[in-house]
């Protein structure tokens, strides 16, 4: 059993690969399988909390059934919350095996956080450096996963008075937490080492000279760090991003959190019932401001991810999704297992540092080994007895114990939806490893994409890949298209599949007739509503303005033949839209001549075109303004 319990936080750490797209999705799913598997062993009691967590979850699934798009992937990425429960009932059932897994956990945590080190100076027997330069922190997903296990263990073995020879594996951990350069470790350690003192401060301590060394190693680390380093670290990926955002000055990461929790509870106090389980990532593009969209972006110039995957506040995520009534019921959860009379105190530093980190973060839903980590803190024990009559499944059967199935419920339905996740995302990596590249582009392997396809179908990334992979091959419109309205319809504000849809019925169109020119208008407004400033938005309008251009001078020509009267029209649309795609892009001379083209065919409004052809100062809102005053029906097709 001490070895299960363990696995739950060592296997997600170390079972790391450079291919994986989202290693928190994997880690997930194995803390989900594995505590399946030590509830199947031995058998355990509701954990004190569990109604409430399971009420609070409950109230979180109800706005679930007013949303008309697929929720089974947010549900998915949520279910290993309820492992946890299951988790902490496990644990607190079998005291004497979770004290044994502490030293198993805390070695193998601060032997990968070591293993960083050694990337440091140039080693890496296990080939876990990824291809693209940063920070040596795998087997960890990235710095701030790192800190979030990294932190509470260090306050953990210096709780559990570990010295000597195991002290030293403190000092290769603590260096590498200061060389991350995470602000939340800065803060959240010495917050842990304060909580020790204040702890133990009425009785002998000998906790606090090695805890002061722990501290002293990590600001070593960080002043050693070079900065010369690409940008990784939260406050130099703000600097990156506010190049493409807009020029209201540097964003720091604390605007951006002011800002995410302004909004946040703006949001929940117009949906006081929050807006279900794992919905945040999809939901919150609609209405966060495309400001924040924009500086809050992990890389503002990629279409594919545009916006964050939560509101880096645990709090805040639960608020949202679960509303206020939810938020309280998990609240009243936490207290109950904090005041949990056999509680081992001990645990109670290395819990605050992780609640410093679920304040600034989101380690419980984006990182299985913190959350395996917090569940096992909160399960240690003062007392060594096991109840009896838990010892396996057919005494607990016999004796008709009903309290042992809320935590097998919630189990058995993370472990049921962690299987599609773990071999969904396996194979992603898979047609990713075995894909070719093309002109460097990556063209996903077709056979692992297709089995990630089937076993998570809500995947919008898969299907992202496999539009992409279609083209390159040559295939149908009708199959790429289809590709990438499944990416949309499981994740709407996909800015990736938003503009290659808009391309392909442009290119549809123009080469074989059979493109919806609608789909992509509507899929170009929703674009300008999520993030009008995006580069790939603008691109995006400029292209369709161009091909407006294009078709309303094909017509023309067509109709020239016919009616020299019906073609003027169609002649002065294509010379309008020529306009405002050149001043788009900056060609105001080009730009100018294209007005004054339009002019010919403006009838009254000919001085009008003239005059602001003529303007020394012609610019993009001149050149819109004029179309719209001239033709207002034109203003939903020419963009923001």
């Amino acid at each position: 059993m001490k070895l299960l319990l363990a696995a739950t936080v060592i296997l997600p750490v170390w079972a790391w690969s450079p291919s994986l797209i989202d290693d928190a999705r994997l880690d997930g799913a194995l803390v989900s399988l594995l505590v399946f598997a030590a509830l199947l062993w031995k058998p355990a009691k509701v954990a004190p909390g569990t109604m409430l967590f399971l009420a609070a979850v409950t109230l979180a699934i109800f706005p679930l059934f007013a949303i008309g798009v697929p929720i089974v992937g947010g549900l998915t990425d949520r279910a290993p919350l309820l492992a946890a429960w299951g988790l902490l009932a496990a644990a607190i059932a079998r005291p004497k095996a979770l004290e044994q897994a502490w030293t198993p956990i805390l070695i193998a945590v601060f032997a990968a956080a070591g293993y960083g080190l050694l990337q440091l100076w140039g080693i890496d027997p296990l080939n876990f450096s990824p291809p693209s330069p940063g920070p040596p922190v795998a087997p960890f997903s990235g710095t701030n996963h790192a800190a979030e296990i990294i932190a509470p263990a260090l306050i953990a073995a210096l709780a559990l008075g570990w010295s000597g020879k195991r002290f030293l594996l403190l000092l290769p951990a603590s260096f590498m937490l200061g060389y991350w350069d995470v602000l939340a470790a800065m803060i959240s350690l010495p917050v842990g080492v304060l909580a020790l003192w204040v702890q133990n401060r009425a009785k002998p301590h000998r906790q606090m000279l090695p805890a002061v060394v722990v501290l002293m190693v990590m600001a070593m680390g960080n002043l050693s760090l070079d900065r010369e380093l690409p940008a990784t670290s939260s406050s130099e990926v703000s600097v990156n991003q506010a190049e493409h955002g807009p020029g209201t000055g540097l964003p720091t990461s604390i605007k951006i959190r002011l800002l995410t929790n302004k909004n946040g509870i703006q949001h929940a106090l117009s949906l006081p019932f929050g807006i279900g389980l794992g919905r945040y990532e999809n939901d919150h593009p609609g209405w966060m401001p495309p400001e924040l969209l924009e500086i809050a972006s992990h890389n503002f110039t990629d279409p594919a991810t545009p916006r964050a995957k939560d509101p880096h506040n645990e709090a805040l995520l639960m608020l949202l999704e679960a509303g206020w009534l939810g938020l309280a019921l998990a609240c009243a959860a936490l207290w109950l297992l904090w005041k949990r009379p056999e509680r081992a105190h001990w645990t109670s530093a290395p819990l605050l540092v992780l609640a410093v980190h679920a304040l600034v973060r989101s380690p419980f839903t984006d990182n299985g080994s913190a959350l395996a980590l917090a569940a096992l803190l909160f399960a240690a024990s003062t007392r060594h007895d096991e109840k009896p009559g838990i010892k396996n499944w057919r005494a607990a059967i016999a004796t008709h114990d009903w309290r042992l199935l809320p935590a097998l419920t919630m189990v058995s339905i993370a472990a049921c939806l962690a299987v599609p996740q773990l071999l969904g995302e396996l194979n992603i990596a898979a047609a990713l490893k075995d894909g070719q590249r093309d002109q460097g582009k990556l063209i996903a392997a077709a056979a692992p994409l297709q089995r990630a396809l089937d076993w998570r179908p809500w995947d919008a990334v898969g299907w992202g890949l496999e539009a992409s992979r279609l083209s390159h091959a040559g295939a149908e419109i009708a199959d790429i298209r289809a590709a990438l309205v499944n990416a949309l319809r499981h994740d709407p504000a996909n800015l990736f599949a938003h503009t290659a849809l808009i391309k392909l019925e442009m290119l549809a169109v123009e080469t074989t007739g059979s493109g919806f020119e609608a789909l992509a208008l509507a899929s170009l407004t929703s674009c300008e509503n999520l993030a009008p400033r995006h580069p790939a938005v603008r691109e995006a309008r400029t292209l369709w303005l161009e091909h407006q251009a294009r078709t309303q001078r094909a017509v023309a020509n067509q109709l020239l033949e016919e009616q020299a009267a019906a073609a003027a029209p169609r002649f002065f649309a294509a010379h309008c839209f020529e306009a405002l795609a050149l001043a788009r892009r900056g060609q105001f001379e080009d730009s100018r001549k294209a007005l004054q083209a339009a002019a010919i065919y403006a009838a009254e409004h000919r001085p009008l075109f003239s005059r602001v052809a003529r303007q020394a100062d012609l610019s993009v809102d001149k050149v819109r303004g004029l179309l719209i005053k001239v033709a207002p029906d034109w203003e939903i097709y020419l963009g923001q």
